[in-house]
């Protein structure tokens, strides 16, 4: 893994038609409504996409106030990237 964003469904659909996928592949992804619990982590490899999806219980991250939410979420990236090269502990 050598990098990592977040981005909106629809800036992720634009990404998709940038790269020429099929038109109901950005619609099905579009028609896709699993919740805001969901997180979808996307890995790309040249053409191959991989998306796994991870459902947080709800309210379990809701009373975080937004100081520590984006402290936490700052180092997804490397956390993500420690796990996949080292793998988990857990």
């Amino acid at each position: 893994m050598t990098d990592g964003t977040v981005m909106s469904n629809e800036e992720w659909a634009d990404a998709l038609r940038e790269s020429d996928a099929r038109p109901e592949v950005i619609e099905d992804w579009l028609q896709d409504r699993r919740g805001n619990n969901t997180i979808r982590v996307i890995l790309t490899c040249e053409d191959l996409i991989r998306i796994i999806y991870l459902t947080v219980p709800s309210g379990r991250y809701a009373s975080r106030d937004p100081g520590t939410a984006k402290f936490l979420a700052a180092g997804w990236v490397q956390n993500l990237q420690a796990a996949i090269e080292e793998g988990s502990t857990r």
